[in-house]
């Protein structure tokens, strides 16, 4: 199949926020992890658990709603004592989340350049008590259509239920959509529904392949 043809049938387009639309709050976890003298990922994998998958690890659960985050961070707090040996204060460790976590203008930019073109969608997983803060980050509202948050319909990825859903939301068919994400397990949960995949390495480049799969502005 040809770039026109397959350009011709892109009507809806949906992103992930963290990782894509900013910068990866993952970072500065492992600096804290490394100021408590544990190997790097020991501390992230205890809070997140298995990325690659949708579960019952509390992260998981925290991110379709289904407990306070108040509940999480106790457990947190009460796990890494017993499993890793160390005391975790929720105050730095909520810190180190936010070093160096900010937007990607040239991504806003090119979501905003899409509106009117083919229809936008926001598809994260994340955590209800954070709602107001990663909103007031980029102007959601303003440049997508719709907006999947997995504290709110109770699905994460790479639940592939949840990528229905916000298909449903845009009115796009799977073959008429591409889903952008910086985690691979995620893109391919995506493409197994038939959505076209795009995993996020940089900008300069997944900004050109949606540029390519969108065609030129009318």
């Amino acid at each position: 199949m040809g770039w026109s043809s397959l350009m011709a049938r892109i009507t809806a387009g949906i992103f992930d926020f963290s990782g894509v639309m900013t910068t990866s709050p993952l970072d500065g976890v492992y600096d804290y992890e490394h100021s408590l003298g544990l190997s790097k990922g020991r501390l992230l994998s205890l809070i997140i658990g298995d990325h690659n998958s949708d579960g019952d690890d509390p992260w998981h659960r925290l991110e379709r709603g289904e407990i306070p985050g108040t509940e999480f961070w106790e457990q947190l707090r009460e796990r890494a004592a017993k499993e890793l040996g160390v005391e975790i204060a929720l105050d730095e460790l909520a810190r180190s989340f936010l070093k160096g976590y900010k937007p990607r203008p040239r991504m806003v930019e090119l979501v905003r350049g899409l509106r009117g073109r083919i229809r936008t969608g926001l598809l994260t997983n994340n955590i209800k008590e954070f709602g107001g803060f990663w909103r007031a980050m980029i102007p959601v509202e303003e440049i997508f259509d719709e907006v999947i948050d997995s504290s709110e319909v109770g699905l994460r990825k790479p639940d592939p239920r949840v990528y229905v859903l916000a298909l449903e939301r845009l009115g796009a068919s799977p073959e008429e959509t591409f889903f952008v994400d910086d985690f691979e397990a995620n893109v391919k949960a995506a493409k197994d529904v038939g959505l076209t995949g795009i995993t996020f390495t940089d900008e300069d480049s997944v900004i050109a392949e949606i540029e390519r799969l969108v065609g030129p502005k009318v």
